[in-house]
This record gives C-alpha cells, structure tokens and sequence, in this order.
C-alpha cells in the first residue's frame, strides 16, 4: 500500500514545475501520507482502510500548485522585462548624450533604471524569492563606482561599463541561485 500511497502522491504533483518549492511539498506530503497511514494501521486499521483514510485526507492541492506555478510563470516573464528595461536605459542615455549632449546629467536615467528594477522585483517575484535589496545594493554600488570613476577620471563614456558589469553579475548570481535551486 506504501507504493499506492506514492503513486497517488506522485500523480498529483506530476504536472507541477519542478521547482525546490515543489520537491519539498511533495517530500512532506509523501511523508505526512506515510507516517498516518503507519499510525492507523498500527491502530487497528485494515490496510484498505488506512489507504482511504490518507487519501481522503490530502484534500486539494492546486491552492499550493497555483502559486508554485505563478512563481514560475513570474520568473519566466520578469527575465525579459528586465532586459528590455535595461536595454531601454542604456538607449535613453546614448539618447540624451547624442543628441543633446547630457552627457553628464544623462547618468541619472541609470538610477532611474535602479528603482526601476526594484519594482520590477517587488511587482513579478513571489515573496519568498524577492531579492529586491541584493538587486537595489548591487545597483547602489555600481552608481557610486560610476561617480567616482567618472569624476576621478572624466572619462563617463568608460565609466558607463560598470552598469554592464553589474548586470552581468546580477545575471550570473541570479544564475547561480537557479542551479542551486534545482
């Protein structure tokens, strides 16, 4: 009965992203099943009884499935956002240095991106996955180097590759976390 037990548990979960999240609930869910199943069987139980009795006792779990699928639904939405936002950041500075020479007052459009990528963060990903005040340090960092390199050096236009470098490391711990995550 064990094995009808897991296949039931199994079955329900099969559609579900493979995610942490998911591994997890289905772990304690095959475990919880398991545990009242040996308790009742050792109450007295008949093995078919016990079996309905776990069964019965799941209940619904497209409530904890619907978020784990929104979550990934987020992810996978949040990614190209993100890129278009910086993409469009990076157009609007060559914009407004190019063609009207604010060059200089033209990096406030970065902190701009900035905030922007906070509530990007706080509008797409589940609350347990925010990771809005890594991403707003991360960003806060890059804008003082920005400003100190730049002033110390007046060279803006080389000064601008840290907002690449920071997307780069956003984008290689963000991948770091998804591998650790599976």
């Amino acid at each position: 009965m064990t094995e009808k037990i897991q296949a039931h548990v199994d079955n329900l979960l099969k559609d579900a992203p493979r995610t942490r999240r998911v591994v997890d609930l289905h772990e304690e869910l095959l475990s919880g099943c398991l545990d009242k199943y040996a308790d009742l069987v050792a109450s007295g139980s008949s093995p078919e009884e016990a079996y309905d009795a776990v069964i019965a006792g799941i209940g619904d779990v497209d409530e904890l499935l619907g978020s784990a699928r929104k979550n990934v639904m987020d992810k996978k939405l949040l990614g190209p956002v993100s890129s278009s936002l910086w993409s469009l950041i990076v157009f609007g500075y060559l914009f407004l240095g190019f063609f009207f020479e604010l060059w200089h007052p033209g990096w406030l459009i970065f902190l701009v991106g900035a905030l922007l990528q906070n509530l990007l963060n706080a509008a797409f990903l589940h609350p347990d996955r925010r990771k809005g005040p890594l991403t707003g340090a991360l960003y806060i960092s890059a804008t003082i180097v920005f400003l100190i390199f730049g002033f110390a050096t007046m060279r803006w236009t080389i000064a601008c590759l840290i907002f690449a470098l920071a997307v780069a490391v956003q984008q290689i711990t963000r991948l770091i976390r998804v591998w650790r995550d599976d």
